[in-house]
């Protein structure tokens, strides 16, 4: 009896000491990454009034509706757009009638700038509880020094990170938004050249992502490949989803069409949805996690493009990739869908602004476990939920990459240096 009792007791210790783990795990967590969605849309001539676009069928007030019912659902941290009307009003339009609505009042804009002749506008727009504008500049001119059809909008952004004051330092983005010129090759060239030089000019090699309407059809296309396969390897942009081929008017890449999300004209271009035109192209950094931004795997998306809709719009067959008042929404707002997916921004938690202790975080990729900000020696266990430990390793890199050990179920892994207390994080691992 005294033998079960003092068993009871110890397994109850080791509960708690679970428990607690399991808390320090979740607050760690919390603490190290922060989750920032992009999201990039052409909003169909938003503002400006043509022949084709009127008042009638493109009616900025019922616009400013259906882009409340778009944001009241995804609610981007950043949000650009192409295709605005070249007039800072409608960009203070957009932030009133639809950003900050439903609650919402954190909401800015970038300043509006446009030194072309072409009468739709970028912009940027930014929830400033999590993001800075830093500055910007645009791109106007090609190689040869003429004119671009229209200017390309270059943001520089900083993050927000709650323990700014502290160490004041922390992550910083630039963002790129282009309108590719949409009936002449060669100009859509010559933009995506503008950009790769002024990436290298800059020596802008990390922390870069871009979105924008490339007007491409495929992979092949050469403004494609000056932005992801440019002739100095650093500066080459990634496209998140890997899926090079011919998408215009292909059935297979349906899941990635962004336009036309209507089969018969009007304002919207007809056809139904049989090109990927919009895309978020980003810096190869983002992908490994080396400069305190990553890419979440798998993020990437166009907004209710369910991989049903070739040839045909985006209410028909019947979409419930999301509610219906927001299918709509996406419907009567352009002829674009918009293009998604989120970034995982390193917030770091130091003790203070002179004490450098390198920030360790973690990702978990299927069954391993990526660890970052390692000191010169590491230790790295794993424990059962009874204690139990699994198996131990030391490292001496800052980074390392390490197999999570089979045993099915919940494990935790501690992470042990001599610059910070231990570190506890929960792990699945299955037989």
């Amino acid at each position: 009896m005294l033998k079960l009792y003092k068993f009871a007791i110890e397994m109850l210790k080791q509960v708690f000491i679970i428990l607690i783990a399991l808390l320090a795990s979740s607050l760690s967590q919390a603490q190290l990454k922060d989750t920032v969605s992009v999201m990039h849309y052409n909003i169909l001539h938003y503002g400006n009034y043509f022949s084709g676009c009127t008042t009638s069928n493109n009616n900025v007030a019922d616009k400013d509706g259906y882009l409340k019912t778009i944001i009241d659902k995804i609610q981007p941290d950043i949000f650009t757009v192409n295709e605005m009307a070249c007039n800072n009003v409608y960009a203070r339009r957009i932030v009133q009638n639809s950003l900050n609505q439903s609650g919402r009042d954190f909401y800015e804009q970038a300043v509006f700038s446009n030194n072309t002749s072409s009468d739709i506008c970028n912009m940027l727009f930014y929830n400033k509880n999590k993001i800075g504008l830093i500055s910007q500049d645009y791109i106007d001119k090609g190689l040869n020094n003429s004119s671009l059809t229209r200017q390309i909008d270059v943001y520089h952004l900083y993050y927000k990170d709650p323990f700014l004051a502290t160490h004041q330092d922390t992550v910083k983005l630039s963002v790129f938004v282009c309108h590719l010129n949409a009936g002449i090759a060669s100009e859509r060239n010559r933009e995506t050249e503008a950009i790769s030089n002024y990436l290298q000019t800059n020596s802008m090699t990390k922390n870069v992502i871009l979105g924008g309407d490339l007007n491409i059809d495929g992979s092949s296309s050469q403004a494609y490949q000056n932005l992801t396969s440019s002739s100095k390897a650093e500066y080459a942009l990634l496209d998140p989803i890997n899926k090079p081929g011919s998408w215009s008017s292909n059935a297979s890449f349906s899941q990635y069409h962004t336009q036309s999300t209507h089969t018969s004209g009007g304002c919207a271009a007809g056809g139904g949805m049989d090109d990927r035109f919009d895309f978020i192209l980003m810096s190869n950094d983002l992908r490994d996690d080396s400069s305190g931004i990553q890419y979440v795997d798998n993020s990437y998306k166009a907004i209710a493009q369910d991989g049903q809709r070739f040839n045909g719009s985006i209410l028909s067959p019947l979409n419930s990739s999301y509610n219906s008042n927001v299918i709509q929404a996406l419907y009567d707002m352009s002829d674009h869908l918009p293009v998604y997916m989120e970034l995982a921004f390193d917030q770091r938690d130091l003790t203070s602004a002179e004490n450098k202790i390198p920030e360790l975080t973690y990702r978990i990729n299927g069954s391993r476990i990526l660890l970052r900000g390692l000191g010169a020696k590491s230790r790295v266990s794993f424990y059962d939920l009874q204690g139990r430990m699994i198996s131990q390793i030391e490292t001496h890199q800052t980074k390392a990459e390490i197999v999570i050990p089979e045993n099915s179920g919940i494990l935790l892994c501690k992470v042990e240096n001599e610059f910070q207390k231990p570190a506890f994080i929960r792990v699945y691992s299955h037989l």
